[in-house]
């Protein structure tokens, strides 16, 4: 249901997709098919949870410049075969939420992410190139991004 966003049939749609991938890979005893939640994020491409943790973790990191944030980002979108449209989404919903980015960016940062998080979407939903637009990402939060206490 997350990631149909409400669309029952998206959703039904990602869940036949999944059950076509994941044929005869893995049943029960009784012999139905088990369709496991990371299947149907990978067949998309879709960050899964761990993944976004992982990335904001990156982002978020102020013992890095922005060169080695934007290769770890990058390598990570890669790695795991993200979509980059589908990983701003969920950046947007975790920053939106109160345990995000555990206080390391103010509220007034948070504002300007979310702007250009949405300047972001709409330069990917135009077909601009991934990589680039993960360069704007990771220089959005760089400017924003703060210590966390006891860090310098």
């Amino acid at each position: 249901m997350v990631l149909g966003r409400g669309d029952m049939r998206s959703t039904l749609n990602h869940l036949q997709q999944a059950h076509l991938l994941s044929s005869g890979i893995s049943t029960r005893t009784n012999g139905e098919n088990i369709i496991r939640s990371e299947t149907v994020y990978e067949c998309y491409g879709h960050p899964n949870f761990t993944d976004i943790t992982e990335l904001l973790d990156i982002l978020l990191d102020t013992s890095i410049d922005l060169n080695t944030m934007f290769h770890r980002a990058d390598k990570l979108r890669s790695d795991k075969g993200l979509s980059l449209t589908y990983a701003v989404r969920e950046i947007h919903d975790r920053i939106m939420s109160d345990s995000g980015c555990d206080g390391r960016i103010d509220i007034c940062g948070k504002m300007n992410i979310v702007i250009d998080l949405a300047d972001l979407e709409h330069r990917l939903s135009k077909g601009t190139r991934e990589p680039l637009q993960l360069g704007a990402l990771c220089a959005s939060f760089a400017r924003h991004r703060r210590p966390l206490a006891g860090q310098h």
